[in-house]
């Protein structure tokens, strides 16, 4: 059971490794900050790779442009959105059937992402057929 101060709050257990629970408190706060920086640097040269490729290569670009699927990347995205909810909930909540949706919605997602390889691997095949059977009429 966990002890309540006077005004109701929860009160705080200083880990053995700090301290004080300023000491505590200020390892959390540059952990956060470094992780960020972390965040900040690893995306920044995402971007930065992305946009050299895009104006060295825009042909490149624009021919892969071609080959996405709008309801694709949308139902992609919805799956996302909402196999994460469960999760937040599970952990905001704490309540067990919130992890149970999740690991259906988990399921869920992976069986979308089994149709996602299947179309694509279908694709692939199609665009083969299509490369043997142009280079076996150049050869004939």
């Amino acid at each position: 059971m966990k002890q309540l101060t006077k005004d109701g709050f929860v009160k705080h257990e200083v880990a053995h490794h700090f301290e004080s629970a300023d000491q505590e408190f200020q390892t959390a706060k540059l952990g956060m900050w470094l992780f960020l920086g972390q965040e900040l640097l690893f995306f920044s040269a995402l971007f930065v790779a992305y946009g050299v490729f895009r104006f060295l290569y825009p042909a490149m670009f624009i021919e892969a442009h071609h080959h996405l699927s709008v309801n694709m990347g949308f139902l992609n995205t919805i799956v996302l959105l909402i196999t994460s909810v469960p999760l937040f909930l599970f952990f905001f909540f704490n309540i067990v059937i919130f992890y149970v949706i999740f690991i259906c919605y988990i399921s869920l997602g992976v069986l979308v992402y089994c149709c996602f390889k299947v179309k694509d691997r279908d694709t692939d095949l199609n665009v083969i057929k299509a490369e043997k059977k142009i280079a076996y009429t150049a050869i004939n």
